[in-house]
């Protein structure tokens, strides 16, 4: 299970398409800047009874905001002790924290190094690409402070202090190059684990340009893909190859995993006041209002899972949206992620407003899986409609195998 632990609710930059202060959920303004001791007490009983009444196994807690280094770094420390003792005995317990690196220093390594953190930055690519949008208070770039906490972060990876590579966690903006953004952030600054995300896009705001994001995630995935460097991870492409062997993966879960099974979430948010709420991303829909008001004082993660309106939200992970069915990416894609379905008139019951372009990424990734030799008879397997994709290779196999480049879309024929 993740915990989102919203440690500071207050950033010490303002990124122009941040979900969570520029978004349209203002809950923050009621919350405590910086989570106090008292509420950490609470969390770690409320987590610590949690565990032991659900059996689960597994807990990663991730240390949000805002930005959670503006916390201080004495009380970082009590906090990542105290969870520790707390529960360390009764579950698998791991560390992360998601940060935009400017106030990264020796100091702060050093807690991370002690408490095992995973550290994930956030950093859009070059200068020209990061600073259209992340910027400071005073509209400045933010690019070279972010880039400073990076390098240092990496220092202490080869100087074998932080004993887990650094990840960086990039926004797509689809008019960016993204073999620079590629090149940029695995040969400049050093990262081999990394992920795109979306912008938290869905029906309620202005239209998207959805073959744009498809394309920009061809071009990632190419420039991915020529590099053949198995050490370089991104998740989005991982999750779904690996989706295509059949297996569940974070970004495309299987009717088989825990949180599934006992329709319960995969996923709370804690705030800095105590207060629980449903995957964090999903503050720009309407559903965070339709969570059952609750904190870690009054209530318990049992109580909280259990609700009518989380376990329908739990279900509804697992159900496709009805204009997604008998798509040829059904099964593997599931109708996209959750944030990126929402409307007022349909709820989650939508494809993902980036559909067309995520069409032509899937078509884009089973054209090279083909063309490298992976068997159709392993990715029939994994994709619900058999029939159309016998089509699709019909198109593909109209070529030599060699002239089928990572740039070849199927999903034209496919589609």
């Amino acid at each position: 299970m993740n915990v989102i632990l919203k440690t500071v609710e207050r950033c010490n930059i303002n990124c122009s398409y941040c979900y969570f202060f520029n978004g349209t959920d203002s809950s923050f303004e009621r919350h405590a800047s910086v989570i106090a001791r008292e509420t950490i007490e609470a969390v770690a009983t409320f987590l610590a009874r949690g565990v032991e009444q659900l059996r689960i196994d597994s807990l990663a807690i991730a240390f949000h905001g805002g930005e959670p280094t503006l916390q201080r770094k004495s009380d970082f420390d009590w906090m990542c002790t105290h969870l520790r003792a707390a529960l360390s005995s009764k579950v698998d317990l791991r560390f992360g924290i998601q940060t935009n690196g400017i106030a990264v220093d020796d100091d702060w390594i050093e807690l991370f190094a002690r408490h095992a953190v995973g550290v994930g930055v956030s950093i859009d690519g070059p200068r020209h690409v990061h600073d259209r949008f992340r910027v400071d208070h005073a509209g400045r770039g933010t690019y070279e402070r972010t880039a400073i906490g990076i390098r240092r972060l990496q220092d202490a990876v080869k100087a074998g202090r932080l004993s887990q590579p650094i990840g960086a966690l990039a926004v797509i903006d689809p008019q960016t190059n993204a073999r620079e953004v590629f090149d940029h952030l695995v040969d400049e600054l050093g990262f081999r684990v990394l992920h795109w995300e979306l912008p938290d896009k869905n029906f309620e705001m202005a239209p998207v340009n959805a073959m744009a994001y498809g394309q920009y995630l061809c071009q990632l995935f190419d420039a991915w893909a020529v590099r053949d460097d198995p050490g370089i991870f991104i998740r989005i492409f991982a999750s779904f190859l690996v989706k295509l062997s059949g297996l569940a993966t974070p970004l495309f879960p299987s009717n088989g995993d825990w949180m599934m099974r006992n329709s319960q979430l995969r996923e709370i948010t804690i705030s800095s006041s105590g207060d629980i709420g449903a995957d964090d991303g999903l503050r720009q829909t309407g559903y965070w209002q339709t969570l059952p008001s609750a904190t870690v004082r009054d209530s318990s993660l049992e109580r909280f899972v259990m609700d009518s309106s989380v376990t329908e939200l739990a279900a509804t992970r697992t159900r496709v949206p009805q204009a997604c069915s008998g798509c040829l990416w059904e099964h593997a894609c599931g109708g996209g992620s959750m944030v990126n379905r929402w409307s007022k008139a349909r709820g989650f019951d939508n494809p993902s407003v980036y559909c067309d372009g995520l069409k032509v990424f899937f078509g884009n990734v089973v054209a090279y899986l083909v063309a490298h030799g992976v068997p159709w008879t392993m990715i029939k397997r994994s994709l619900s409609g058999a029939a159309i994709l016998d089509s699709a290779c019909s198109c593909a196999e109209s070529s030599p195998a060699q002239d089928v480049t990572p740039m070849t879309p199927i999903s034209a024929c496919a589609s």
